[in-house]
């Protein structure tokens, strides 16, 4: 199918491009347009105030923080205990 091996990377690389691309754009019309869309309809959030959804935002952001200062440092205990990497 392809003269060299050059062309059938390239190929590979535009296609896994294309999938990603797909992927990401259904997966983000699912999470922010029918999604809310289903809620709605469905009433399961009619009684939740914006301080749930806030310390929702609080939680990630906190756990995101964690994950990322915390647990990832080159000397950190938990990474050495997680990942078994010497440092």
């Amino acid at each position: 199918m392809f003269a060299d091996k050059t062309a059938q990377a390239e190929f590979r690389v535009i296609r896994h491009l294309a999938l990603m691309t797909l992927a990401t754009t259904i997966l983000g019309y699912f999470a922010f347009y029918y999604l809310p869309l289903l809620l709605d309809k469905t009433r399961m959030l009619e009684g939740v105030t914006t301080n749930f959804f806030l310390l929702a935002l609080l939680f990630i952001s906190l756990h995101h923080y964690v994950i990322d200062t915390v647990v990832w440092k080159p000397d950190s205990y938990a990474r050495r205990s997680l990942r078994k990497i010497p440092t």
